[in-house]
């Protein structure tokens, strides 16, 4: 996704004086009937700030989608329409392309580089949770990747990058059941034990979190380096247990 380079400030107004509903209703025709929108209106969004909302337009522009912030307004209506005239503005229609100018003093106008935007700028904040949990469902995935690139010279042909068991807790007649996942590195000689939680592939997920913290930390890396030193064959002896702080 994409945004604009830099914050606009507003001018006075070289076109009259308009209603809330005008600039909107512009936009969206705009958009129909602009090739490079795609014929997509515009999506809308409006957050409110203690007393005051702001509005979020998504437009879709060439196929990639453009988010744009309004001021902050008394009403949804006045929001909208301070957002739209800010996205004509930024599309150069007549009549608005003298109505805002770059922020001078904004980081994005006085940086070399455009800024990176907020965490999940791109996302409404209801979708946080779900793209945290899209996140951690590719963890697993993403460990393996990063263990197989780190030990691609260590394995044998045909050996497996690591090896996993789960242990259930007997007592339990939930379902999910509560679930311990093990995995060994048998070619670096550790074991890993995640906590218990409810479900295999949850167990499975949270352990490999586990190994993910012992690559970001450089844990795995200095051991098999010293491995390396010292001619270590690891792989052939037992593995140490790593397990949650």
């Amino acid at each position: 996704e994409s945004a604009t380079a830099a914050t606009p400030s507003l001018r006075k107004p070289a076109v009259p004086v308009l209603t809330d509903e005008e600039p909107v209703a512009l936009l969206d025709g705009i958009c129909k009937t602009l090739s490079a929108c795609d014929g997509q209106e515009p999506s809308w969004a409006v957050s409110w700030d203690e007393k005051k909302c702001y509005a979020t337009a998504e437009v879709s522009l060439l196929g990639v989608p453009h988010k744009f912030v309004g001021a902050h307004r008394n009403s949804e209506d006045e929001a909208k329409s301070d957002a739209a005239k800010r996205i004509l503005w930024y599309l150069q229609v007549p009549g608005y392309s003298d109505c805002f100018e770059p922020n001078p003093r904004s980081e994005a106008f006085l940086a070399k580089e455009i800024p990176a935007p907020p965490t999940n700028w791109a996302s409404n904040s209801a979708d946080g949770g779900s793209l945290q949990a899209a996140q951690k469902k590719t963890t697993l995935m993403r460990v393996q990747n990063r263990l197989q690139q780190l030990l691609a010279r260590r394995l044998k042909p045909g050996q497996s990058v690591w090896e996993w068991s789960y242990e259930t807790d007997p007592e339990d007649s939930s379902w999910p059941p509560l679930c311990q996942a093990s995995v060994v590195i048998a070619s670096v000689g550790k074991c890993f034990e995640g906590p218990w939680v409810r479900g295999q592939r949850e167990a499975q997920i949270e352990t490999s979190l586990e190994v993910a913290q012992a690559l970001n930390s450089g844990v795995l890396m200095q051991e098999l380096a010293d491995a390396d030193v010292h001619g270590d064959e690891v792989s052939n002896g037992q593995p140490s247990p790593h397990k949650r702080e």
